[in-house]
């Protein structure tokens, strides 16, 4: 006799409770990597408090001091890390700050509300296809994106200005302990890109 394949078995079990099975481990495992991840002290999101510090491979990852930051220019790449556990928060893109230095004159009122000093922080993660914003015209003070060219003007809260991208690269607000730069907040909005549906 020839079972219908909702009932027929695999050594006793249903083609549906196997298929079940198979769905909720898949889904459960999911769920597991993803509490890995959000588990995993380096991936965590700029918190209130870190210290903002050099990567680890360069200047020993040691803080970031007002007199490190270039007036003028180019940014420094930074990330947050942890005052007590000292845990740098650099396993994930999404953690890239860029520094930047301008005299306080330059910078639009609104950037100035999450400067410190004139020293402004920005997600190194451009808005547009999510590439790591890496280059610096000099003349014209600006980021830009090497992969398609989008540019962004850091002295008006990082707005495009150039190129494919039509949203700002997020602020992150900044505050001072002593001479050394401290994370005031979270990024003002969604850092990297906006996924098409």
């Amino acid at each position: 006799m020839v079972k219908s394949p909702k009932t027929a078995s695999i050594n006793g079990i249903s083609r549906r409770r196997l298929l079940e099975s198979a769905v909720a481990g898949g889904i459960g495992l999911k769920l597991g990597v993803g509490a890995a991840k959000a588990n995993d002290p380096r991936k965590i999101p700029p918190q209130i408090g870190d210290d903002v510090v050099f990567p680890s491979w360069e200047n020993e990852g040691r803080p970031i001091l007002i007199t490190d930051v270039p007036i003028g220019g180019p940014p420094i790449l930074a990330y947050p890390r942890d005052p007590e556990s000292g845990v740098v928060r650099e396993k994930s893109r999404l953690n890239q700050i860029l520094l930047l230095r301008f005299n306080e004159s330059e910078l639009s009122e609104e950037t100035k509300l999450d400067a410190v000093n004139g020293i402004i922080g920005y997600s190194g993660v451009c808005t547009h296809t999510g590439c790591s914003v890496t280059e610096w015209d000099p003349v014209a003070r600006n980021l830009l994106c090497p992969c398609h060219a989008s540019r962004f003007d850091p002295r008006e809260r990082a707005e495009p200005i150039g190129g494919p991208a039509t949203r700002a690269l997020p602020v992150l607000p900044l505050a001072l302990n002593d001479n050394a730069l401290k994370v005031a907040g979270s990024f003002s909005g969604r850092v990297g890109f906006k996924k098409m549906r």
